[in-house]
């Protein structure tokens, strides 16, 4: 089972409690949206990911910093074809 808040202004699910089969809470995922203006254009922008695991007490935390927008990039820069020749 999961459980997901759901913030209005973004759309974006901010929190999340997930669960195993027999219903213990195991893993909680919190997410940070701002809005970034760029030339009077608002862009809803996932700025933090935590992931706690309840169970080994785990802990990850990526947080997006220098995040650009408006880069040039065209459609095709992102067919199945290129993305499978990127090196990760």
């Amino acid at each position: 089972k999961r459980i997901i808040w759901v913030d209005k202004e973004t759309a974006g699910d901010i929190y999340q409690e997930i669960y195993d089969s027999a219903g213990r809470k195991y893993k909680t995922i919190l997410k940070n949206y701002e809005n970034i203006n760029v030339n009077g254009q608002e862009y809803p922008t996932q700025t933090l990911l935590e992931c706690v695991d309840l169970i080994s007490g785990h802990h990850t935390v990526i947080e997006m910093k220098d995040i650009k927008f408006d880069q040039g990039l065209e459609e095709g820069d992102f067919s199945e074809r290129i993305l499978r020749r990127s090196k990760w």
